[in-house]
């Protein structure tokens, strides 16, 4: 992808917690993540000023000022310009 320092969306599985006592998870948390793309390599896309919502439409609060998504590929369902 060439669209190194342009805003993008990336819709992305989100990992999940599981312990021995938890029930598999149906389907993976979906988020949709848009920033600005500042690194892509065959593993993982780094996205910088990024605002994030669940697949439940809830957005997702960062506390550090240092907003930075690294997303590995394995986990992408969907990339496109905005």
């Amino acid at each position: 992808m060439k669209n190194l320092n342009k805003k993008i969306e990336v819709i992305w599985e989100d990992a999940v917690i599981y312990t021995i006592d938890s029930i598999i998870p149906q389907n993976l948390p979906l988020i949709k993540t848009k920033g600005i793309l500042i690194k892509e390599t065959e593993k993982y896309i780094l996205l910088k000023n990024t605002k994030s919502t669940t697949n439940t439409r809830k957005e997702i609060k960062h506390k550090d000022t240092a907003n930075f998504y690294f997303i590995p590929k394995g986990m992408i369902v969907k990339v496109k310009k905005i």
